[in-house]
C-alpha cells in the first residue's frame, strides 16, 4: 500500500500475507492516527 503523508509517498507493507477483505479508506480521504486502513484475512495453508 503507498499513503501519502505530507506531500510524501510511503510505501507500507503487510506484516502478514493474504487477502485484503476490508478497505476502510478511499482515495483523497483524510485518515485519523491509529484507525485500520485495511483488513488482511490471512491465507490458509492447504
Amino acid at each position: 500500500m503507498i499513503l501519502e503523508a505530507m506531500k510524501m509517498q510511503n510505501e507500507i507493507n503487510a506484516p502478514i500475507s493474504g487477502i485484503v477483505s476490508e478497505i476502510n479508506c478511499s482515495p483523497g480521504s483524510s485518515v485519523e492516527a491509529n484507525i485500520p486502513l485495511i483488513v488482511i484475512k490471512p491465507e490458509e495453508d492447504g
